[in-house]
């Protein structure tokens, strides 16, 4: 029996070995092996699948104070900002993703960042104490694409998005005049332009100008948000020597290893539908509490789009909202003597432009719209306007060919005003 449980071990073994070799490209041959045939195990075995390295940056910046409201509060606008972060590089070789070619091998980074606000002095008269941000620590993600290249030098773009933590957020027995950020929780983002120069094959050191926005998307009021502008200055160092960097994908190669295979059909309709959530604005706070419900609702998205580039696609949207949560804001009028021009309605109908950035399973999805049907009321005819922007994140399934995708958006107006958040699901029907 002991030699019958050998054999049939040995034959198992004797299979996997003959399926691994064939997997990696060796003919195994009773007298020798092909000596063309070990650069390909070699290849395999030894190829690096990407390039990590690791950052050190600085930040200054000042709080944009154009709000009547931030004016009342803010007396100081200075912040600073430090983060450690790691990137990773795709290798760059012939057989690369078609993603990374077109975008000529962008860095995909995780951070930690550390939001100095001290400096920043929050009282009114009437209050007999100064209220305090502090700071705010943050996880993010992100990604960094060279938009231009010559010799050592490259400019390009930096996005990235992610959680802060504040400890002292808005309250309204310690903290009543930090009407800036509301909640322990608050959304960031980053939007950044930059000049980078390879010092040597691991060094580099890097100068960029930052728009960096921090708020909870209304999910808490008072949230005015924290939205500030600087210069960044970073180093870097490679943990492992880059590689040769072919040419970007041509427009050619564009069609035939992307779009034929992993992108979606030149024209197709996105259909999106998702839950909506905010806390209403009643000038902060009609009960000066510093607890407000969120209120959800549904929304839904029609989009004709064509898909002109592996990266890229464009068309516009038909937007629908529907606002139940109507009837707290009349009665928010009543009781503030507010008489709106428009009425009520709980339908928000608007059209917009849209555009969506792809790489791989990721997709960045913009918007900017006119609303053709709102009418909620005194505070919204004050404080929004009809004009109205979406920015978010999807995912999309590889089991669906990319059709189905998950994903979050924030609508804003006034380009910084955050209106809502919402969580979207998706499909993209090929037309």
């Amino acid at each position: 029996m002991s030699r019958l449980l050998l054999t049939i071990l040995f034959v198992c073994l004797h299979t996997l070995w003959i399926h691994a070799t064939d997997k990696l490209g060796i003919e195994c041959m009773s007298d020798s092996v092909a000596a063309d045939t070990l650069p390909t195990l070699s290849d395999k075995l030894l190829k690096p699948k990407g390039l990590w390295s690791v950052q050190l940056a600085g930040s200054l910046g000042q709080l944009a104070h154009s709000n009547k409201d931030v004016k009342l509060i803010l007396h100081s606008y200075g912040v600073s900002f430090y983060d450690l972060r790691m990137k990773w590089q795709a290798a760059a070789s012939a057989d690369a993703n078609a993603y990374d070619r077109a975008l000529r091998y962008p860095r995909v980074q995780f951070g930690l960042m550390y939001a100095d606000m001290n400096r920043l002095d929050i009282y009114q008269p009437t209050t007999p104490y100064h209220s305090r941000i502090g700071h705010i620590w943050t996880v993010y993600g992100g990604i960094q694409w060279d938009a231009w290249r010559h010799g050592r030098w490259s400019v390009g773009i930096d996005l990235q998005n992610g959680i802060g933590y504040c400890p002292n957020p808005y309250n309204t027995q310690t903290n009543d005049d930090q009407w800036i950020i509301g909640s322990h929780l608050t959304i960031y983002v980053n939007l950044g332009a930059y000049v980078r120069y390879q010092i040597d094959p691991r060094w580099n050191i890097s100068a960029a100008f930052d728009f960096k926005h921090y708020s909870n998307g209304t999910l808490d009021r008072p949230n005015l948000g924290a939205n500030s502008l600087g210069p960044t200055l970073a180093v870097e160092y490679s943990l492992s020597k880059p590689s040769a960097d072919p040419k970007p994908l041509r427009a050619r190669d564009e069609q035939e290893e992307g779009l034929s295979g992993e992108a979606l059909p030149s024209f197709y309709l996105d259909f999106t539908a998702g839950l909506g959530m905010r806390a209403l604005i009643d000038r902060f706070n009609v009960y000066h509490t510093s607890h407000h419900p969120i209120f959800g609702f549904p929304m839904v998205m029609v989009a004709p789009m064509w898909r002109w580039h592996l990266l890229h696609a464009t068309g516009f949207a038909l937007d629908y909202s529907y606002l139940d949560y109507v009837y707290r804001i009349h009665d928010y009028d009543i009781m503030r003597e507010h008489t709106p021009r428009h009425g009520y309605s709980p339908h928000v109908l608007g059209l917009s432009l849209r555009h969506e950035i792809f790489y791989k399973q990721m997709s960045l999805n913009v918007g900017l719209g006119w609303n053709i049907h709102k009418h909620l009321g005194y505070t919204s005819e004050q404080e929004e306007s009809w004009l109205y922007q979406h920015v978010g994140l999807r995912y999309s399934f590889p089991f669906t060919h990319n059709r189905l995708y998950l994903g979050f958006q924030i609508k804003a107006h006034r380009f910084g005003k955050v209106d809502c958040v919402q969580l979207v699901s998706g499909w993209r029907l090929g037309l």
